[in-house]
């Protein structure tokens, strides 16, 4: 059973049995809905289902411009762009976003080389 935890940054992640999900999600019960059920379905290890899971997102189809619009309305939010941040004292790793920059460094790479 997943531990829910509440941040006033970035929106929705889960890292081991916790769901760290943004508290004024809760002013946004649909998108707050969406996010807590993308984020259940995630193990609680990363797996190729978990990058699956991330990129086709379907919970938010309808929500879109709502969850866009949380994101810019709250600047904090961008912190979820980040690979690692500091919770209670401890730093704490997100292996899906840690992916993403070095897949995004790697062909940024190979991109400077080819031109």
């Amino acid at each position: 059973m997943e531990k829910i935890k509440f941040i006033d940054w970035g929106t929705a992640c889960r890292i081991g049995d916790i769901i760290y999900i943004n508290q004024s999600l809760k002013q946004h019960p649909e998108l707050f809905s969406a996010l807590l059920k993308h984020e259940k379905q995630h193990s609680s290890t990363l797996t190729f289902k978990d990058i699956k899971i991330d990129l086709k997102i379907s919970e938010l189809d309808n929500l879109r411009g709502d969850y866009y619009r949380f994101i810019l309305t709250h600047p904090k939010t961008w912190i979820m762009f980040l690979p690692f941040w500091k919770y209670e004292g401890k730093w704490i790793l997100d292996p899906s976003i840690l992916g993403a920059w070095m897949i995004g460094i790697a062909l940024g790479g190979i991109l400077w080389r080819l031109l």
